[in-house]
Parts: C-alpha cells; sequence; structure tokens
C-alpha cells in the first residue's frame, strides 16, 4: 500500500506543478462501483499503450491469453463482499461444514490482504475474486 500512496503522491505533485488537479479515487467509495465514467483523458504516449478519452465508462476486458473475461461489475460485487466481510469480521471460506454452509474465518490484516491479492493466503478466490490484479487491469 506505501508504494501506491508514494506512487499517487508523486503523481499529483507532478500535477500540482503543471496547474492540474490532484487525481481522485476510482471508484470514488465503497459504495459506488465500477460503473462511473472515468472523469479525465489520460495519454502516456507510450508505444502499444492506448489512450483514454475523457469520461470514458469501464468495459469488460477479453483477455485472449488465457480466454477469461473481467467484467467491472464482478469486481464490484467482490469489492462488496470484501466490506462486508470487514464490517462483519470474518470471511466465508471456501470449504463447507457439516450443515453444507461455508465455513467462516476471523479475519485479520493479513488474511484481507491475501484476499485483495488473490495469492495463496486467499480465503475463497471463487466468493472474493482478484480485485486487486483485476482492477489494475481494467484501468
Amino acid at each position: 500500500k506505501q508504494w501506491y500512496q508514494r506512487r499517487v503522491r508523486g503523481y499529483d505533485f507532478e500535477r500540482t506543478a503543471a496547474g492540474m488537479d490532484k487525481v481522485e479515487q476510482y471508484p470514488p467509495g465503497p459504495d459506488e462501483g465500477w460503473d462511473k465514467p472515468l472523469k479525465e483523458a489520460y495519454n502516456v504516449r507510450l508505444e502499444n499503450v492506448s489512450f483514454r478519452p475523457a469520461n470514458m465508462r469501464i468495459a469488460p476486458v477479453y483477455r485472449f491469453n488465457d480466454t477469461r473475461v473481467i467484467y467491472p461489475d464482478k469486481i464490484s460485487t467482490c469489492r462488496e463482499r470484501i466490506f462486508t466481510a470487514i464490517s462483519k469480521g470474518y470471511l466465508y471460506s471456501s470449504e463447507k461444514g457439516e450443515d453444507g454452509q461455508l465455513k467462516t474465518v476471523q479475519t485479520n490484516m493479513h488474511l484481507l490482504g491475501c484476499t485483495m491479492e488473490a495469492n495463496e493466503g486467499s480465503v475463497n478466490k471463487k466468493m472474493y475474486g482478484n480485485v486487486h490484479k483485476n482492477g489494475h487491469v481494467l484501468l
């Protein structure tokens, strides 16, 4: 997280020096999904990197190398599930108990981080998805 904060602070500094406003958070808040348009245009002027026009809405990304489609609304759903887990204090595991219901695991920062990253420590990749990586792909 600190790495990203430093990157955004550096980018904000450059924007301020150029007379521009600071970067706005996207999605704007925990109650808002990925259906909001990206207000600002973006052009990195790099070869093989596409330009993003102002007020563009995020569309599904079709990944041909692994035949997956990443949908913005799926990320919103997974993000909401993670916020719910934080407020309740537990995550649903991928294992079922004797009653057929998903088991719960008391949450902590490590488990939340692993679940956001969908790495080996993720509690339930199917339920919570890969919010971090897929967010990068969509943006």
